[in-house]
């Protein structure tokens, strides 16, 4: 074989060694805490040295003896056991540098992978093993780049970042420092051996680690070493670096224990501030107010209604309502009257409201007039603004039965992996729990003002109406209008101190003309509280919040999934917090216990990554109607609680501080604008439509909200409009994905894992031909259409719509908010989604701009054509 056909099969064997390495599932290994976001800027090193104990030197050195290659590979299995024992992943991957060279030279690479594999109950020796083959293997196939490398698994080269690992490990006596790459390793151990004393320099990112994080990993790095060294031969799983310290700490955070109210229910708390308040207004909207005794008035007068229609105690109410007075006063007569309030989102399909009302066995529905519309039902139905409900009479006076704190409250809907919603049902304790720490929390003593502007299908809205009446406080009322950005009105109308919202509100604050208000009017807001749940919160929204106002803001981070009754474990930001990536979603709240567990149901140690299980009195009763799921989600481990357990199938870790940060989910749910999805409940629907045989949903994540893409596997290419005809009877408007994209077959990884990078980015199919801008008007919406949907200018069509380009309710709102501030115009969503087009959209701003009072253009306006 010559020269040229030899070094050309030294290349192809090279690249077929990389790809059967690290071709597939992307899983990059960095320990908790360390910041992977590669728009951060990587600032300068820190340094912590080292040494092992005399103890643990005499065990390396009864192995490596006096080879520094032997040693080299042990403190490589050392560490990659360790990086095990941190993360929830069975692949770790390590970054080494070559040999030192005895001249200067250019070089192909100066460092490489080792990916190492956990399968089993692999002891040490196997892992040292392992290590030693990866380590032959990849100098024998060193000479191929590292960004050929990259670019044959299709991932994208960054100069400063290493899509598979940011730690990085040499030994001085073997190794070049200058070989590492320093831009794309957050951490690098560098040992030397002298006199078979092992010591270490470790360089670490300070915007990535602190000192004290470093000192807990190497600390764990030793005690690791110290457990397998012993007994080279143990099973890994066996290994705890839980502390005796480290236990007591857990306990302590853990210790929320409080007395609750000699009560039953929230309601007994608010009809003592009835008492207390009659005369103090209990709930605004619009022009409109109640009092307190009006509220008892008027709650009572729809309770005795609901005795003559049938209902009994433990029957449950469908709440087909939007947001009003009305109701409030429903919640409350279903709750006096011993039942259970359901609450129905207006906007869902029949389908799905059907379902729900089925399988919760609802025995009536109270809606009104202008909700009647949308609900197919053959139920009993009450219409609270009808002359029924109205003239009922009522001794007030009259006193109604105790609630039991066993029986339930509420059953709120979320999303279900088996293709239907599942009912979470929450009982009085829970409720009473919840909203007792609430009020202890965010309200105490002071005179507040709580929004209701969210469907009272999202357990969001249990916070801003309970907390309020049980204070003696006031709801205002915020009509679910989708013509303008509600947060926007909420705060200038300026009527509020505390709005319980999500993250994705938050981004509304701050991408939109609010955030020029806030600030010229910072002296005179009313806005005091920020209570932000639903989604993972960064620290980098929260900073650009409290900034926005001032300083003069509080913001909370509560985590809780509707299981544990809204909200059970809290953070206050601080200014601190600006320095992580992740703001902290913090300790248990009163009467809550919160566990992160391995694999092996085992507590872990500060900064290993594992799943939060909750315990407590605000956990929910029951999945309705699904004993099994409830039987394997509210588990019993008696070795870390007399206590039932709640497995949230959240991942995270506490931090040196006893915090925790939330790192994503182990299942395959997502949460979107604060809504609970489970993408398997997308792919059964999905394959209800004849045509497709295989799908699967993905969220693509970014800086305007995140967007659905479902890929699918048919002979042939099926409009969007024929998905959404087959799927919109059943789902709701936010799980409608915003792209479909066909595909031959579904990627999967070596493993059998869906192969996510494989999968190709969505070709937008237009319903008409490309048109360029062809004005400045057009020029300038596209440039803003594209920054919002983040696609190339290219791609949009003036003639394309905003949902065919994948558009949604969120990003219609940020889009509003762009152009407003940007063209200098008014503009709602109503005109968006009726006009669509940019081409029309730009004819209705060139009307509005010469019309002097913009008021006077009709939204309805059919004078624009194209």
């Amino acid at each position: 074989m010559n020269t040229d056909s030899q070094l050309i099969n030294d290349i192809q064997k090279n690249k077929e060694y990389w790809l059967g390495q690290f071709e597939g599932e992307r899983v990059q290994t960095s320990f908790p805490g360390s910041n992977i976001d590669s728009t951060v800027v990587k600032k300068e090193f820190g340094n912590y040295n080292f040494v092992f104990s005399r103890e643990l030197n005499g065990l390396i050195n009864k192995i490596a003896g006096d080879s520094d290659q032997k040693l080299h590979i042990i403190l490589m299995a050392g560490l990659t056991g360790l990086l095990h024992k941190y993360l929830l992943q069975n692949e770790i991957t390590i970054i080494t540098p070559i040999d030192k060279q005895d001249a200067e030279a250019q070089f192909i690479n100066t460092e490489i992978m080792l990916k190492n594999e956990y399968t089993g109950n692999m002891t040490f020796k196997d892992i040292i093993l392992q290590t030693r083959d990866l380590l032959f293997k990849a100098i024998e196939h060193q000479n191929y780049p590292l960004n050929a490398i990259l670019k044959d698994c299709k991932l994208q080269i960054e100069e400063d970042r290493n899509p598979f690992t940011d730690v990085a490990l040499m030994m001085e006596n073997l190794h070049n420092r200058l070989y590492i790459n320093n831009k794309r390793s957050n951490i690098i151990f560098n040992f030397k051996s002298e006199n078979n004393i092992v010591e270490c320099n470790v360089d670490f990112m300070l915007n990535t680690y602190t000192e004290e994080s470093i000192k807990r990993i190497c600390n764990k790095y030793s005690l690791f070493l110290s457990e397998v060294l012993t007994d080279i031969n143990r099973d890994l799983n066996s290994v705890s670096l839980l502390e005796e310290d480290e236990k007591a700490d857990f306990k302590n955070i853990n210790d929320t224990e409080i007395k609750l109210p000699d009560v039953e229910s929230v309601i007994d708390l608010i009809d003592s501030r009835i008492m207390s308040n009659p005369n103090n207004v209990a709930v605004e909207e619009d022009e409109k107010s109640i009092t307190y005794k009006e509220l008892e008035s008027e709650t009572n007068k729809l309770l005795k209604t609901l005795e003559k229609k049938g209902i009994e105690r433990g029957d449950v109410v469908g709440l087909f309502l939007e947001n009003s007075i009305e109701t409030i006063v429903s919640i409350f007569a279903i709750l006096k009257l011993g039942g259970t309030f359901l609450p129905i989102d207006t906007s869902i399909p029949k389908d799905r409201i059907k379902y729900l009302l089925e399988d919760s066995n609802t025995k009536l529905v109270i809606a009104k007039k202008d909700t009647l519309k949308n609900l197919q039902s053959e139920l009993p139905v009450l219409i609270v603004d009808s002359d029924e409900y109205i003239n009922e009479k009522v001794d007030q006076t009259e006193r109604y039965l105790k609630i039991s704190k066993s029986e339930a409250a509420y059953i709120i809907y979320t999303s279900g992996s088996t293709g239907q919603p599942k009912g979470v049902v929450v009982n009085h304790e829970a409720l009473l729990n919840y909203i007792m720490w609430a009020f202890k929390t965010y309200v105490n003593s002071e005179i507040t003002s709580f929004p209701l502007f969210s469907s009272i299908s999202f357990d969001l809205t249990i916070t801003s109406i309970f907390t309020p009446l049980v204070s003696g406080n006031k709801i205002v009322v915020y009509k679910q209008e989708a013509s303008e950005n509600l947060i926007e009105k909420i705060v200038k109308d300026n009527k509020v101190n505390i709005i319980k919202l999500t993250p994705s509100h938050l981004k509304l604050i701050q991408n939109s003309n609010v955030s020029k208000w806030i600030k010229e009017n910072n002296n005179r807001i009313a806005l005091q509280k920020l209570i932000v749940g639903g989604e993972n919160l960064t620290a980098q929204l929260a900073s650009s919040a409290y900034k926005i106002f001032s300083g003069k803001i509080d913001i909370y981070n509560e985590y809780g999934p509707t299981e544990a009754t809204v909200g059970c474990i809290i953070k206050k930001y601080a200014k601190e917090i600006d320095n992580n990536f992740s703001f902290p979603i913090g300790k248990p709240i009163d009467n809550m216990q919160v566990y992160i567990l391995d694999s092996n149901k085992e507590i872990v140690f500060p900064g290993k990554v594992g799943e939060l299980y909750l315990a407590g009195k605000s956990l929910a009763k029951e999945y309705l109607n699904k004993q099994q799921l409830t039987e394997e989600s509210f588990v019993k481990i008696p070795e870390i609680s007399e206590s039932r357990l709640y497995k949230t199938g959240d991942i995270g870790y506490w931090d040196e501080t006893g915090d925790i940060v939330f790192v994503g989910r182990k299942d395959n749910q997502v949460k979107l604008n604060g809504f609970r999805v489970e993408l398997e409940e997308i792919n059964n629907k999905l394959l209800r439509i004849e045509e497709i045989q295989e799908a699967v949903t993905i969220v693509e994540n970014g800086e305007y909200g995140e967007s659905l893409i479902s890929y699918y596997v048919a002979e042939d290419d099926i409009s969007r409009e024929e998905i959404v005809a087959g799927i919109k009877d059943s789902l709701p408007e936010y799980m409608i994905p915003n792209f479909f994209q066909r595909i031959e077959s579904i990627p999967l990884t070596r493993n059998g894992k869906l192969d996510v990078a494989n999968l190709p980015k969505p070709d937008i199919k237009l319903s008409a031909e490309y048109v360029a801008p062809s004005n400045p008007t057009e020029k300038k919406l596209v440039e803003i259409w594209a920054d919002v949907l983040e696609l190339e200018e290219d791609k949009i069509s003036v003639k394309a719509t905003f949902i065919e380009l994948g558009g949604h309710s969120l990003k219609a709102v940020f889009l509003i908010s762009r152009i407003e501030k940007e063209l200098g115009v008014e503009f709602t969503l109503n005109q968006l989604f009726q006009y669509e087009t940019i081409r029309r959209i730009s004819q209705l701003i060139s009307l509005l701009d010469k019309n002097a009072n913009r008021e006077t253009v009709s939204e309805d306006s059919n004078k624009i054509v194209i």
